[in-house]
């Protein structure tokens, strides 16, 4: 009666049986619920329905009356007995909470994407599952940033249109409209800020430019347009720019005339005259122009070899008018004679009378004759530790005088003054520990007195009325000093193995002693020129007044002369 295996007491002895009820109890001859089927509830207690709820739904989940709740854009799940949501659409659960990966910028294409921006003036967005950036309020983009256009000097008004550089000046975007002000003195030209005084484009007004002419960079100057002529152009005329390399009127420079012959690459091409059998040693011209009187020169010849040759200064045939010589050291010309010195002593001959040359003075090796009016000079080396010095006589074969008796130094060069009382010449040490100098005497007698003296070698002496030259090759450099004692200037410098110099009134003239590249150089009063390059073995040279001239000392050597 008692046991629900037989319905509590039921007539027909069947077992209790209640939907979705698990067991029962017996009460009072009646089946009672004692437990529910899982996931099920007897939540209206009516037994004879049973365990009527189902557990599962959304509304009853668990528990009676236990509803589930879901966030926003989410569905409510019931599983098991426990709440649970479900993203719906398109949406995506990342970290719990479900959200659109086509334009969520912290979820953008996948959970873990955030979309970031570092420019200020922009914000981030996911389009399409793709990061991009928009732009604030009252900016848009231009190129890879975000720009105010109504203020950027760079895209005033749309993307890319830039505010002129006025190049002085200031420049600003207003409400998108470009803003320029010059600072003065500039003015505005075509938008751009200019100095009249100073642009070649608008030279002393807007719109005025500058025109150069050809081969010629236009300048401004002062609200007025010059130009500057290119490198190896120069304005020698004022009507534009000329070439120095191949204008034979302006070779080098401006009004160097080639005097007929070619200018080439800016040198005057030199004039070539006939050499000779042998070295040539030293050269002497006649006073005046180029095309006026002759060009000696001595070819040294050893045994009897040696010879005196001479042509007309404007060119010609060469005329031999001496061979069978001997060692023909220097040479040197007056209207009448042509004296040579040779080891043994000095000679001459007439310049237009025919026969051998007469010995004028015994001397043991003469070298660097020079003459004044009436006198004639020479350096002697000596020979035995004798007879070093410098030597005078007159022209008329009178007693020779020694004028510099020079026991510790060999001569060089003595240079008599032409109208004063003075000779002035070099001395080299005769010894290695010795100092060179130069120093000057009386023309007649000896009264040495030496005017600087120095340890490096010296090359040649040169004199003019006011000053004293001297070459030191060793130094690459020729030195001036004022017969007045003041201090000794360089006038030519890094000229290596500069020797040969001559002077005429306050035109220097110097040479180069070495291998396929001596050069010819002179200075004077407007500046320092190169007149010849790539020569060979210069050791002497000679001036008129159109030229300069010297002689190539290596066998079969040239002469050659080039427009001053």
């Amino acid at each position: 009666m008692d046991d629900p295996a037989f319905g509590c007491g039921a007539p027909n002895c069947d077992p209790c049986h209640m939907p979705q009820v698990a067991n029962f109890f017996c009460e009072a001859g009646k089946c009672e619920i004692a437990q529910c089927e899982d996931l099920w509830s007897d939540c209206d207690q009516q037994p004879g329905n049973g365990c009527e709820k189902d557990l599962t739904t959304i509304s009853d989940c668990g528990g009676c009356g236990i509803a589930c709740a879901a966030p926003p854009g989410t569905d409510a799940t019931c599983i098991g007995g426990q709440c649970g949501f479900a993203c719906g659409g398109t949406l995506v659960d990342c970290d719990d909470a479900c959200v659109d990966l086509t334009s969520d910028v912290n979820h953008c294409g996948t959970c873990d994407t955030t979309c970031t921006t570092s420019d200020v003036n922009s914000f981030p967005v996911c389009e399409n599952s793709t990061c991009d950036v928009a732009c604030n309020p009252g900016f848009e983009p231009c190129g890879t940033g975000c720009v105010d256009t109504s203020t950027s000097i760079t895209n005033c008004g749309s993307c890319g249109h830039v505010c002129p550089d006025t190049g002085t000046g200031t420049v600003t975007c207003n409400n998108g409209v470009c803003d320029v002000g010059c600072t003065a003195p500039a003015v505005l030209c075509n938008g751009q800020c200019v100095v009249i005084g100073e642009s070649v484009d608008h030279c002393g007004g807007c719109n005025q430019p500058c025109v150069a002419p050809d081969h010629a960079t236009a300048t401004c100057s002062s609200g007025t347009c010059t130009f500057t002529c290119n490198t190896g152009y120069d304005n020698c005329d004022n009507t534009g720019c000329i070439s120095l390399t191949n204008d034979p009127k302006n070779c080098g420079w401006c009004g160097h005339d080639c005097i007929n012959t070619e200018c080439v690459n800016g040198y005057c091409k030199p004039t070539v005259y006939a050499g000779g059998a042998g070295v040539p040693s030293d050269i002497a011209v006649d006073p005046g122009k180029g095309n006026q009187g002759d060009v000696y020169w001595s070819m040294m010849g050893q045994g009897s070899n040696g010879q005196v040759i001479h042509t007309a200064k404007m060119g010609g045939t060469s005329v031999v008018d001496r061979s069978g010589l001997n060692l023909v050291l220097t040479i040197g010309i007056d209207a009448d004679y042509v004296f040579f010195g040779q080891p043994g002593g000095i000679r001459r001959f007439s310049r237009v009378a025919s026969g051998p040359p007469e010995m004028f003075f015994a001397a043991f090796v003469p070298l660097d004759l020079s003459m004044d009016g009436a006198r004639i000079f020479w350096a002697d080396e000596g020979s035995g530790g004798t007879g070093s010095g410098v030597y005078s006589a007159t022209k008329n074969n009178s007693t020779v005088s020694t004028i510099a008796a020079l026991a510790n130094h060999y001569p060089v060069s003595p240079r008599p003054e032409i109208s004063g009382s003075f000779v002035y010449f070099g001395g080299r040490p005769a010894t290695s520990s010795g100092d060179a100098g130069v120093g000057h005497t009386n023309k007649t007698s000896q009264n040495l007195v030496w005017d600087e003296t120095f340890s490096d070698p010296i090359g040649k002496v040169a004199i003019n009325t006011n000053s004293i030259y001297w070459s030191r090759p060793s130094l690459g450099q020729v030195t001036r000093l004022l017969k007045n004692g003041s201090a000794a200037t360089v006038v030519v410098n890094n000229q290596p193995d500069v020797e040969a110099i001559e002077v005429q009134d306050e035109y220097l003239a110097w040479a180069t002693n070495s291998q396929n590249n001596g050069k010819i150089g002179a200075v004077y009063p407007i500046g320092s020129r190169i007149l010849a390059v790539n020569e060979n073995w210069v050791c002497a040279i000679a001036l008129d007044d159109e030229y300069v001239y010297w002689v190539n000392c290596v066998d079969g050597g040239s002469v050659k002369r080039v427009a001053r």
